[in-house]
């Protein structure tokens, strides 16, 4: 994707050349401060075992041998939404670059821009109150007509730039302009007005190397300290046969600390009456396992000590 790389007087002009007032041009960056912003909108991960991760990454880090399956798990998931969620919002970065093309009272418009060669691209905001609504449309010419694929609406807390709010993304709407492989939405609503909450929602969505398409929900919330992470999915737990296992996992961790990861399965090889599976997992720094355990031993057999976990407690997903 091609960036613009703009001079700082093109931010003190209109798309005619007349000069914008402080305000006005204050009010352009409120606007901006509603769109979703990649830092508050990512899974921040314990920074201690992501750098354990890029050190070892040519080692295969995540060897079960020394690592929870567990907290590997969770650190892909993590990685997967970011990389989803980052790509959606590179085009709310590319956006930024440029000032408004059109503005009104309570709204923006900027673009039409050609982001890419045969691709052009146009945001639409709104405001009413403390709700901002926007809309990216993309188009093969720069009169159109405008495929509608990316919209949200924000609701501001304390400052514009923290709130509520949601954004969906449709593949399919972007490949009927680009001609991609792609189908289904991604959806995510988030809470920043204090901490961080983002609940993510893919429904049918089919692009890139996934072979059928997947519908799943991911929570994160996260503050200072640390955070949580909830997903479930299927995977063959028990090898007594190629059946799969339906499982819901909820990961906390502590940065700098360690962390605790709780699964609970059913179904697949799972004996009628065990409708209680439980696993549970525990790390120190750099991500070391210091505990495991099971109530079912097909699964795994206790090791390490529980008094080492950072959380004493199993904790179920609440959120999805």
């Amino acid at each position: 994707m091609r960036h613009a790389i703009l001079i700082s007087s093109a931010l003190l002009a209109t798309a005619c050349g007349e000069p914008v007032s402080n305000a006005v041009f204050e009010e352009d960056l409120e606007f901006l401060a509603a769109l979703p912003d990649a830092e508050q909108q990512r899974v921040a991960l314990d920074e201690e075992v992501e750098q354990a991760d890029e050190a070892r990454a040519a080692a295969g880090w995540c060897d079960p041998e020394t690592r929870p399956y567990l907290l590997c798990w969770s650190y892909d998931v993590g990685g997967n939404i970011n990389a989803h969620v980052l790509a959606m919002l590179a085009f709310v970065d590319y956006v930024r670059a440029w000032p408004p093309t059109e503005r009104g009272p309570d709204s923006r418009v900027w673009g039409p821009y050609e982001y890419e060669p045969g691709r052009w691209i146009r945001l639409d905001m709104q405001r009413s109150g403390g709700l901002y609504t926007w809309s990216f449309s993309l188009s093969p010419a720069e009169s159109g007509p405008w495929t509608p694929f990316f919209d949200g609406d924000h609701y501001r807390g304390e400052t514009v730039a923290r709130g509520v709010g949601s954004y969906t993304l449709d593949y399919a709407g972007y490949a009927a302009v680009t001609g991609e492989e792609a189908a289904g939405t991604l959806t995510v609503d988030y809470d920043t007005e204090a901490d961080t909450e983002l609940l993510v929602h893919f429904e049918e969505v089919l692009i890139g190397d996934l072979d059928q398409p997947l519908t799943a929900d991911y929570w994160y919330g996260g503050d200072e300290d640390g955070g949580e992470l909830e997903f479930s999915g299927e995977a063959n737990w028990v090898e007594e046969s190629d059946a799969e296992e339906l499982f819901r996992v909820r990961t906390r961790w502590v940065d700098g600390e360690g962390g605790r990861s709780d699964a609970t399965l059913g179904g697949g090889d799972i004996p009628d009456g065990w409708d209680d599976v439980r696993i549970s997992q525990c790390w120190g720094r750099y991500g070391f396992g210091t505990w495991e355990w099971s109530n079912y031993d097909e699964v795994l057999t206790e090791s390490g000590d529980p008094d080492a976990c950072v959380f004493s407690d199993f904790a179920e997903p609440e959120h999805i």
